[in-house]
C-alpha cells in the first residue's frame, strides 16, 4: 500500500508511515497493531518479520514450562517443614530443555527496475545505514575486546538455556571460547579467490572450489558482431579481461562483478559474491559504468550509472551491506573523481568537471546521515590522491595548467583547513604509511622534478634533490627512499636519501628503455635498502650486463663491487638472498639461473626460458618450466628452493602465474586454433595440483 500524504511504498497492516508519522487507514481498524513501535523502518525483511511478531502479540517462552516447575521445587527446598516433598520429576534427571534456534531471513535477489534515463530504483526517502541500524545494539551490548569471561558474558547463554550438570557447564564454555576465538582471528584472513572465462561464462575459483557465477559475461550484441567479424574485434573474453571487470575486497571474501557487459560502452549489470556463496549472488544494479570504487573490506562501495562511454556525465550512486537499493548521490559526475575517506565514513567527489581546463567542484557527503546535503570543500580541483596516513586529511590536486599540465597539490582535514603542500608538479605524490609525510616531485624548467618531503599537518618542507624523474621505492622502515635520474629517456643513475643524510648515488648506468630490457627487472633491493643489487650497461644483443652490489648503510655507501658479467635480470630472496639469471642465449631463448648470498653465487639451474621462470612473492621459491619443447610448446614444471632442492610438479606445462597468496596457476593443453586451454591449480606450499577446467579462453583475476 501507499501512504495517503508523501506517496511512499509501506506494507499492510502498518499504523503509520515510517516516513511522514501519518496515520494510515489501519490505524483505527487494526488494534492488533497498537502496540507496534515505529523504530522498526520497513527496509529489510528481518524488520517485517519483527513487525509481524509484533502483531501476533508477546511471544511465549519455551521455557516458561519449566522455569515454572523450577520455581516450584526451589520453592519447596525453602520450606523445611515440606522439603520432604518431592522434587517435580522433570528436574530429578540431567534432561535439558532444546534450544529455539531462529532461522536468518532469506536474501533475495531483486531485479533493479528500468525506468526512463535511470535504471535504478532509487530511495525516496533517505534510508537507515548499516551503521545507523546497529547504533542501538552497541550502546546496549558489550564491546568484545579480548578473552575476559565477564565481557563475553555467559550469563546471556545461561538466561536462555537451562544447563544442569557439570560435562553441560563445561560445554558451554568451549562452544563459547571456540566462537570468541573464531571472530577474534577471521576477521584478518584473507582467502585466494581468482576468476576465469570460458566461453563467455565466468568462473570463480574460491578455497579452491570452482564456482559458476555468471552465464553471460559480455552482452550478445558484441558476442555477434565477433562471430561475423574477420578478425579486427578481439574476443568476448579478451574484451573482459581487458576491460577489468572483477574487483575484489583486500581479504578476498567480496567480489564485485559485471556481467552483460558492453565493451563500447563499459558499462553492465554489477553484481555481488560474498564469501563463494553463489546462491546468494546479489544484482547492486543495472547499466553501472566499469569506474567503481569499494572500501577496504567490500562492505561500501561507489559506482556511475548512465555514463557515458568514456564514463562521464554520469549519476554516482552509494551502496552500502544491507541495502536493498543503492543511494543516489549526485549527477554529473565522471569516472576516477570519487573516492571514500579512510574510515569509509564520508564520499568525496568532484562535479561539473570541465575536462578541457580540468577543473571541478569538490564536495563531501556524510554517508552516515544520507539525509544531509553534500558539502562543498573547494573549487577548480582536477584530481583526487586520497587520505593522507593518519586518516585525517585528504589529499588532492587544483589549478591545472593547461600549458603543462602541471598542477597543485593540497590537503584539506576534518576541520575544513586546506593546506597547500606543492606547487606545479605533474605526477602524483607518494603517501608515506608510517608517517603523515609525502613525498612530492615539483616541476623544474628543464622537465625535470624537484623532490620535496612534506609534512600534512603543516605544510613544512625539506628539498632533497633535483633533476629527479621518479621515486621508485622506500625502506621497509620508510627511512631511506630511493629515486632515480633519467637522460635521454633510456639511461638512469640511481640514488638513496636518508632522512638527516645527504642524498648519495648507489648506481649508475640502468638501463630503463623498455625496447630494450622489456619486463626483465634491473634493480631489487633489500626491505631495509641495505643492499642494492643492480645490472650495469646492459646490451641485448651481448645478453645481458654488468651486475653490481652496492652496499648502503646510515647514508653512505660501504662498498660497491661487481659480482657477475652477462646478467639478464635479478631478483630479492628470502633472507637477504638474491637470485639473479645470466648467459642469456638469444637464439636458444635461455638462460641460467644463481642464487647469490652477497658473497658467493651458486648455479641452482641451467637452460630456463625467461618466459618460463617466475619467483615467488616471499622469494623463498622459484618455479620454472624445464626441457621446453619449442615445437610442442611445453615441459615440466618444477620449484625450487634456495638451497638447490628441487621437485616436478607437473609435465606437459606451456605456462604458468605466480599469485599474491603463492599459489600457482600452470596451464596445459593449448589449443593453437582459438587459444584456449586447461587450466590447473598448485595451493600454496603443496605439491599435488587439481584440474579446475578445461578449454579455458581467459584468466581474469589471479
Amino acid at each position: 500500500m501507499k501512504c495517503i500524504e508523501c506517496g511512499a511504498d509501506i506494507f499492510d497492516g502498518v499504523k503509520k508511515c515510517p516516513y511522514c508519522k501519518t496515520l494510515t487507514v489501519n490505524a483505527t481498524e487494526n488494534e492488533k497493531f497498537k502496540d507496534f513501535d515505529i523504530k522498526y523502518t520497513i527496509t529489510s525483511e528481518e524488520q517485517v518479520r519483527k513487525i509481524q511478531e509484533t502483531a501476533k502479540g508477546p511471544k511465549k517462552n519455551a521455557l516458561e514450562k519449566y522455569l515454572a516447575e523450577r520455581r516450584a521445587a526451589k520453592r519447596a527446598a525453602r520450606r523445611a517443614a515440606r522439603r520432604g516433598e518431592p522434587v517435580p520429576k522433570k528436574l530429578s534427571g540431567r534432561k535439558q530443555a532444546a534450544m529455539q534456534i531462529e532461522e536468518n531471513p532469506f536474501l533475495r535477489d531483486t531485479a533493479v527496475p528500468e525506468t526512463g534515463d535511470e535504471s535504478v530504483k532509487t530511495y525516496t526517502r533517505v534510508p537507515k545505514t548499516t551503521e545507523s541500524r546497529e547504533m542501538k545494539s552497541k550502546k546496549t551490548k558489550p564491546q568484545f575486546k579480548s578473552f575476559d569471561l565477564k565481557s563475553i558474558k555467559l550469563q546471556f547463554l545461561m538466561k536462555n538455556v537451562a544447563l544442569v550438570g557439570g560435562a553441560a557447564v563445561v560445554l558451554a564454555l568451549a562452544v563459547v571460547l571456540v566462537v570468541a576465538l573464531a571472530s577474534a582471528f577471521s576477521s584478518d584472513e584473507k582467502i585466494a579467490s581468482y576468476t576465469y572465462a570460458k566461453d563467455n561464462s565466468m568462473y570463480m575459483v574460491y578455497k579452491g572450489k570452482n564456482l559458476l557465477i555468471s552465464e553471460k559475461v559480455i552482452e550478445d550484441n558484441y558476442v555477434r558482431k565477433v562471430d561475423a567479424d574477420e578478425g579486427t574485434l578481439i574476443s568476448a573474453e579478451r574484451a573482459a579481461k581487458n576491460a577489468g571487470i572483477v574487483h575484489s575486497s583486500k581479504d578476498g571474501k567480496t567480489t564485485f562483478f559485471f556481467e552483460d557487459y558492453d565493451p563500447e560502452t563499459n558499462s553492465g549489470r554489477l553484481r555481488l559474491i560474498k564469501n563463494g556463496k553463489i546462491k546468494k549472488i546479489k544484482t547492486i544494479s543495472d547499466a553501472v559504468h566499469n569506474s567503481i570504487v569499494m572500501t577496504k573490506d567490500g562492505e561500501k562501495l561507489l559506482f556511475l550509472q548512465t555514463a557515458d562511454k568514456n564514463g562521464d556525465m554520469g549519476v554516482l550512486y552509494y551502496w552500502e551491506k544491507g541495502m536493498e537499493d543503492p543511494f543516489k548521490v549526485a549527477t554529473d559526475i565522471d569516472h576516477d573523481t570519487f573516492e571514500f575517506s579512510e574510515d569509509g565514513k564520508w564520499a568525496i567527489f568532484l562535479q561539473n568537471l570541465n575536462r578541457v581546463e580540468m577543473r571541478g567542484d569538490m564536495y563531501a557527503k556524510n554517508l552516515a546521515k544520507l539525509k544531509d546535503e553534500k558539502v562543498k570543500l573547494d573549487s577548480n580541483v582536477c584530481k583526487l590522491f586520497g587520505p593522507s596516513n593518519d586518516g585525517d586529511s585528504h589529499l588532492y590536486a587544483k589549478d591545472f595548467d593547461t600549458n603543462d599540465s602541471s598542477f597543485d597539490i593540497y590537503a584539506i582535514n576534518k576541520k575544513n583547513r586546506i593546506l597547500r603542500l606543492g606547487e606545479r608538479t605533474i605526477k602524483n605524490p607518494v603517501i608515506q604509511r608510517k608517517k603523515n609525510n609525502i613525498f612530492i616531485l615539483g616541476l623544474a624548467d628543464d622537465g625535470t622534478g624537484n623532490l620535496y618531503n612534506v609534512n600534512v599537518d603543516s605544510g613544512k618542507k625539506e628539498k632533497i634533490a633535483t633533476g629527479v624523474n621518479n621515486v621508485l621505492l622506500m625502506s621497509e622502515d620508510e627511512k631511506t627512499v630511493i629515486y632515480d635520474k633519467v637522460y635521454s629517456e633510456k639511461i638512469a643513475d640511481y640514488y638513496a636519501y636518508t632522512r638527516g643524510k645527504q642524498p648519495v648515488k648507489i648506481a649508475g648506468n640502468i638501463v630503463v628503455d623498455y625496447n630494450i630490457v622489456g619486463t626483465n627487472p634491473q634493480m631489487a633491493c633489500t626491505k631495509d635498502a641495505g643492499k642494492i643489487l643492480y645490472i650495469s650497461e646492459f646490451e641485448a644483443f651481448k645478453g645481458g650486463g654488468k651486475l653490481m652490489l652496492c652496499e648502503y648503510k646510515k647514508g653512505r655507501i660501504v662498498s660497491d663491487e661487481l659480482v657477475a658479467e652477462d646478467v639478464y635480470s635479478c631478483f630479492r630472496a628470502e633472507d637477504g638472498n638474491f637470485v639473479f639469471t645470466k648467459e642469456y642465449s638469444p637464439s636458444r631463448k635461455v638462460f641460467d639461473v644463481y642464487l647469490f648470498d652477497g658473497k658467493d653465487q651458486k648455479l641452482l639451474k641451467e637452460e630456463v626460458a625467461p618466459e618460463m621462470f617466475g619467483v615467488s612473492k616471499s622469494g623463498d621459491d622459484i618455479y620454472y618450466v624445464s626441457n621446453y619443447n619449442i615445437e610442442g610448446s611445453y615441459g615440466t614444471l618444477e620449484r625450487m628452493d634456495t638451497k638447490g632442492n628441487s621437485e616436478e610438479l607437473a609435465s606437459e606445462v606451456f605456462g604458468f602465474s605466480i599469485s599474491s597468496f603463492e599459489d600457482i596457476m600452470f596451464y596445459r593443453n593449448l589449443n593453437a586454433d582459438n587459444g584456449s586451454f586447461d587450466m590447473c591449480l598448485i595451493e600454496d606450499e603443496k605439491s599435488n595440483w587439481k584440474e579446475i577446467n578445461t578449454a579455458v579462453n581467459e584468466i581474469l583475476t589471479f
